[in-house]
């Protein structure tokens, strides 16, 4: 599948960027449409071009707890906590892990256990102050 670069406006007016691979332009205006992402524009990257993963930063884990936290103290149920969050989320590597936290916990695994599948995101010392919260 080719890869396309885009160009837009998002959220507060900030300027966005970024590169994802999909089968057309098309599907790229979906996901940006999905990001809320306006005034955009799609060019194709050139063959041979490899994408950068995207990274799950300390940033993004601090506000993805704060605001889960919010929600639970608000009473909203952890599950739908998290998919509100996984929908709302900017970063393109960190939105499918939401997603996937909230999947977990409809088949029933703890929270913990759940952020554990992902060492590279969520450190033992994270996962063991939600263990102990849980």
């Amino acid at each position: 599948m080719p890869y396309y670069a885009w160009r837009g406006i998002g959220r507060g007016n900030r300027k966005r960027k970024g590169k994802l691979e999909a089968a057309d332009e098309r599907r790229v205006e979906n996901f940006l449409k999905r990001l809320r992402i306006t005034d955009y524009s799609i060019k194709e990257a050139p063959r041979g071009f490899t994408m950068v993963k995207p990274k799950v930063k300390p940033r993004d884990i601090g506000l993805f707890t704060r605001r889960l936290s919010a929600m639970i103290e608000a009473g909203l149920p952890l599950v739908r906590g998290l998919t509100l969050l996984g929908d709302q989320e900017e970063n393109p590597a960190f939105q499918p892990m939401l997603r996937d936290l909230g999947g977990a916990l409809r088949s029933g695994d703890a929270l913990s256990e759940s952020l554990r599948k992902y060492p590279e995101v969520f450190d033992e010392l994270y996962c063991g102050s939600v263990a102990a919260g849980e």
